[in-house]
């Protein structure tokens, strides 16, 4: 009984440790895609850049910690090593910390990413429309508008209420006909909550990844430990 115990035990830690590490190739995919979607929009300054390249970076490290703590996991179960294992539980332990952080700081960036946008477009707009060249940043505003359908930092009022300067024409990237376009017509949703709503699209992969990660997590330390513990089924170095 006490060896069926033990086998079970190790397949159940095994197909977690293969879950982890897909689960670290999955972060790291998501957060390549938010990378390369926003990076455009972050180097025109249209938002604070720290937003975006926090939680990406954090989201990379760990996957790849994810993923190395995986092929350490089935090296301790594979070759029985008792040291390995439990220094695979303490570590598994210590990053349940690092999770709760990364964690909170995916949500605490989606509103501060929204504000700064917001802000960031806004004071952008007269210098790259209240000119005869075709700005690099006023490209960017366009695309951003174009791509997440939407107008301004905040709203249309970004071009039509500039007092005290004059106000702007409103760009013909702010309608969906791309053409003729006025505050009646244009998008209803500034370009900071259009930016927001993206990427919580994408966070929200990650936070269900880190979140089913942990009550897996919990899990597979409470197992390991038993199958370390349990006296008479001990057969490890």
């Amino acid at each position: 009984m006490c060896s069926f115990v033990e086998g079970v035990l190790g397949i159940v830690l095994f197909i977690f440790n293969i879950f982890m590490g897909l689960a670290g190739i999955t972060l790291i995919a998501i957060a390549a895609v938010i990378a390369v979607e926003f990076r455009d929009y972050a180097e025109e300054e249209l938002f604070e850049s720290k937003y975006l390249w926090g939680p990406v970076g954090l989201a990379i490290g760990f996957g790849f910690t994810l993923i190395w703590l995986s092929i350490f996991g089935i090296g301790g179960l594979c070759g029985k090593k008792r040291k390995m294992i439990q220094l695979y539980l303490i570590f598994l332990g210590v990053f349940m910390g690092v999770e709760i952080a990364f964690v909170t700081s995916t949500f605490t960036s989606r509103s501060e990413l929204q504000s700064s946008a917001e802000k960031s477009i806004r004071a952008a707009i007269p210098s790259a429309y209240n000119t005869t060249d075709n700005t690099k940043t006023m490209k960017a505003i366009d695309e951003l508008q174009k791509e997440f359908d939407c107008c301004g930092g905040y709203n249309v009022m970004d071009y039509t209420n500039r007092a005290p300067e004059f106000p702007l024409a409103v760009p013909d990237s702010c309608c969906p006909a791309q053409t003729g376009c006025t505050a009646s017509s244009a998008y209803a949703k500034g370009c900071g909550q259009a930016l927001l709503d993206k990427f919580e699209d994408h966070s929200t992969g990650q936070v269900a990844v880190g979140i089913t990660f942990l009550a897996l997590q919990v899990l597979a330390i409470g197992f390991g430990w038993y199958r370390l513990n349990k006296g008479d089924c001990e057969n490890y170095v």
